[in-house]
């Protein structure tokens, strides 16, 4: 007896099903499509950090050769130089 009242709702019921298969499945590759997009942002944002980092350390050594000179007195200058980077005294 209850087959027969819902014999009638049943392609209403199938189709209700196949709909939210449907509905499932496009949420998951969305998802799943999504996911690949941040994995592609975030290797590119790593990448892009490990450049940042290289140029702040290039800039930190700078910093650090140039404390080294600059803490060389004016008389120790022609010793601690290679004298061929020297500028040879301007003439008067």
């Amino acid at each position: 007896m209850l087959a027969r009242l819902l014999a009638p709702f049943m392609p209403y019921a199938l189709g209700a099903a196949l709909s939210a298969a449907l509905v499932a499945s496009v949420a998951a590759w969305w998802g799943w499509s999504r996911a690949q997009d941040l994995a592609t942002e975030n290797a590119a944002l790593e990448a892009r950090e490990r450049a940042h980092q290289a140029r702040l350390n290039l800039l930190r050594n700078e910093m650090e050769s140039d404390r080294a000179v600059d803490t060389i007195p004016d008389a120790g200058l022609r010793d601690a130089t290679d004298p061929r980077w020297l500028l040879d005294p301007a003439p008067r």
